[in-house]
């Protein structure tokens, strides 16, 4: 989300709005940096002395999660839940569907997504264009299709995104004429789109080809 980098320093600031230590500088230069075994041997080394630092708590979840220690950070977000301010709860939500989808648990990722939507003062779109991804990964292309059209009527929307993420699921069930629509709209609002212009003669070929007369 866009506005992650403000909540993570807004989360940051800790009691006091006191400004983080020496380590605390440092776990966050390892993370930005993508050193992620040294960013999770500072986190560890921080949460010694700060256990309920909701910020690096977070980050350290990350962690755990892209080393498939799945149940440690689902033990971690229970304690950002316990500490971090009500205004991002949403993020607890976010990130045990991440780890969810990530065991293959897609209708509980869903069920928590639907709740980081709920949550989210703003940015919820993400969360629910995250749910149609995880109805897809099922192989329930149609429900997929159903959710992204949901998304498309909120206002304020980047239509662009959604759009994309249409046309896809509609091309994968051969619905070419649909598709070919969805990419020409995404078009429409980006002409310089590479991936838009690839599926889109891609489905041209198609039709092109299912045009020619029947063999006999």
């Amino acid at each position: 989300l866009a506005d992650l980098d403000l909540v993570l320093a807004d989360l940051a600031k800790g009691p006091g709005n006191e400004s983080p230590d020496q380590l605390f500088d440092r776990v966050y230069a390892a993370d930005k940096a993508g050193e992620v075994a040294y960013a999770r041997h500072l986190e560890e080394a921080y949460l010694r002395i700060v256990p309920d630092n909701a910020l690096t708590l977070l980050r350290y979840t990350s962690a755990l999660k892209i080393y498939s220690q799945y149940e440690e950070a689902m033990q971690t977000l229970d304690t950002v839940d316990k500490v971090i301010p009500d205004q991002w709860k949403y993020l607890v939500h976010s990130f045990r569907a991440d780890i969810h989808e990530s065991r293959g648990d897609f209708d509980t990722a869903i069920t928590e997504w639907a709740k980081a939507d709920d949550l989210a003062a703003t940015g919820g779109e993400h969360y629910a264009i995250c749910q149609a991804w995880a109805a897809f990964r099922q192989g329930k292309v149609e429900e997929a299709i159903e959710r992204i059209r949901k998304v498309m009527t909120r206002p304020n929307i980047d239509q662009k995104e959604t759009l994309n993420d249409l046309g896809w699921f509609l091309l994968c069930l051969q619905r070419y004429e649909e598709s070919r629509q969805c990419y020409e709209q995404l078009l429409a609002l980006d002409p310089e789109d590479v991936n838009a212009k690839k599926k889109l003669r891609q489905i041209e070929l198609i039709l092109a080809d299912e045009a020619l007369p029947a063999h006999p």
